[in-house]
C-alpha cells in the first residue's frame, strides 16, 4: 500500500471554467464559473465577484434570445454535441483539443471583460484567432508578397548555402497578420453573412471587404500593443451594427481609416465565434450541417 505522503490529490478546479467556455463558443452567451463547492474534502464559498461587474442583458451575448446565425436553443440539451470532446469516446487528437481549449478560453474572456475594458475584450478576440492559426499548416505562397518570395528564391539560387539563409530569414518575418487573416478566410463560409444581427444592411458585414475588415482588426490590435492608441469607444457602439458607419475623427488619418475599417467588438466577435463553431465542425466535432464547406 502507498505510502500517504506519496499520494497526490488531483485538483478539477479548471474543469469549471473549461466547461463554461465551451458552452460560450456553443450558444454564444457568457457562462461564468463561481469556482468548486467541495473538492477532494475542502469545502468552498462560490465565487461571487461576477455580482460585482455589469451585465447588459440587450447584448446579444447576455441576451435571453438564441443568437441569429445558428439559432441554437438555450436549452442544455444542445451541449450534447460537445461530447467527443469530454466523453469516453473523446477525440484523441490532442493538439486539436488543446487548441480549442486556449481560443475558447479567450472567446468567454472577451465576453466577460466588454462592459468595463472594450479594448482588452477586443484583443481577446484577436488572439482566439491566433490561437487558432497555430493549429493549421500554411504554403509560405499563402503568407508572403510575391516580391519577397522572389528574393527568397534568389537568395536559394544565387548565395552559397543560400537554402539554410532563405530559411532562416523566412522564419523570421513569417507573415503572422497573415495567417491571422488566411484562417478567418478559411473558416468562414457564406452561412456566416447570412446570420447578421445588425438591423440595417449597410452596418453587416459582407464578403467583398471582409478581408480588408480582418486585416484593419488585427492592425488596430498592434496599434494598441504598440503605440497604447486608444479605440475602446469606437468598437463599443450601443446598436447592434458589426462595422463602423461613419468615419472616425481623429488627429492621425492612417489611424482613422483603421477604425473605420474595423469590425465592432460585436462584428469580430460574431466572427471568431462562427470560426471556432467551424473548427469543430471540421474537426471531429460536428456541430450543424449548415457549418460544412460552401458547395
Amino acid at each position: 500500500e502507498p505510502d500517504k505522503k506519496d499520494i497526490v490529490i488531483p485538483n478539477y478546479s479548471f474543469v469549471g471554467p473549461m466547461i463554461c467556455s465551451y458552452l460560450a463558443v456553443i450558444y454564444s452567451k457568457r457562462f461564468d464559473a463561481h469556482g468548486l463547492m467541495e473538492g477532494s474534502g475542502h469545502f468552498n464559498v462560490p465565487e461571487q465577484s461576477h455580482y460585482s461587474k455589469i451585465c447588459n442583458h440587450r447584448l446579444p451575448f447576455n441576451s435571453h434570445s438564441p443568437r441569429n446565425d445558428l439559432k441554437i436553443d438555450l436549452n442544455l440539451v444542445e451541449a450534447k454535441v460537445l461530447i467527443p470532446l469530454i466523453g469516453d469516446d473523446h477525440v484523441e487528437d490532442v493538439k486539436f483539443v488543446r487548441t480549442f481549449q486556449s481560443a475558447a478560453k479567450f472567446y468567454l474572456q472577451a465576453l466577460q471583460n466588454f462592459e468595463f475594458d472594450a479594448e482588452v475584450a477586443y484583443l481577446h478576440l484577436i488572439t482566439a484567432i491566433e490561437v487558432l492559426s497555430s493549429f493549421y499548416e500554411f504554403d509560405e505562397r499563402e503568407l508572403i508578397d510575391q516580391e519577397f518570395i522572389k528574393a527568397l528564391d534568389r537568395i536559394r539560387s544565387e548565395l552559397e548555402g543560400g537554402e539554410k539563409i532563405a530559411k532562416a530569414v523566412r522564419a523570421k518575418i513569417y507573415s503572422v497578420r497573415k495567417r491571422f487573416l488566411n484562417t478567418v478566410l478559411r473558416l468562414l463560409t457564406q452561412k456566416f453573412y447570412e446570420g447578421s444581427e445588425a438591423v440595417r444592411d449597410f452596418e453587416k458585414l459582407k464578403p467583398d471587404d471582409i478581408e480588408m475588415r480582418i486585416l484593419a482588426a488585427y492592425d488596430l490590435r498592434s496599434r494598441y500593443v504598440h503605440t497604447g492608441a486608444p479605440f475602446g469607444s469606437w468598437i463599443d457602439l450601443p446598436a447592434r451594427g458589426e462595422i463602423q458607419v461613419g468615419k472616425p475623427v481623429v488627429e492621425d488619418k492612417d489611424y482613422g481609416k483603421i477604425l473605420h475599417r474595423a469590425p465592432t467588438f460585436l462584428g469580430l466577435e460574431r466572427v471568431v465565434r462562427y470560426c471556432l463553431l467551424r473548427f469543430l465542425h471540421t474537426n471531429g466535432v460536428p456541430i450543424r450541417d449548415e457549418l460544412g464547406d460552401d458547395v
